[in-house]
């Protein structure tokens, strides 16, 4: 085959495969995974010091919880590679992983076990942060994902008045 064909063979290709992928229906759900994906995929590595501090939960598996005095908090004690906070009922604590690029892992954590009333957050909470595997930050916003790329929490940096 000449160089010609070869290119245009390729030219070819490339069209139908654009085509094809062009006319695949696509949900809604569909389309933030992919963006979520893409985002998570091409990101620059960040440096877990960044973490550092308290953070307020502000929704989990795409569910706003509204602010109050109870609201999930994570704390991040980077040095000594350990996690805080309240799952809005009971007060948590272990330890946190980094690795590879932007990786993380929570656990195994530690929790009181108070009788948590009208809420299923707490339930929630520990459900969601068990499948967390990598971190983003995105402006002010840390964003937890799952191995399939999926936002699990979103949390906003706290500001502590000293």
């Amino acid at each position: 085959m000449t160089t010609n064909k070869v290119n245009r063979a390729s030219a070819i290709l490339v069209g139908l495969s654009l085509c094809v992928s062009a006319c695949a229906p696509t949900t809604p759900q569909q389309t933030e995974k992919q963006t979520v994906s893409k985002s998570a995929q091409t990101s620059m590595q960040q440096s877990p010091k960044q973490l550092q501090g308290l953070w307020t939960v502000t929704d989990i598996n795409a569910q706003s919880l509204q602010a109050s005095p109870n609201s999930p908090e994570i704390q991040f004690d980077i040095e000594q590679n350990r996690v805080m906070g309240s799952d809005s009922c009971n007060r948590f604590n272990g330890a946190v992983t980094f690795s590879g690029k932007n990786q993380l892992a929570f656990g195994p954590l530690a929790s009181t076990m108070m009788a948590c009333m009208d809420s299923q957050v707490d339930m929630v909470f520990h459900r969601a942060i068990e499948t967390v595997t990598h971190y983003q930050l995105e402006s002010a916003q840390l964003v937890l994902y799952n191995a399939d790329n999926q936002v699990v929490m979103r949390l906003r940096k706290k500001n502590i008045a000293k």
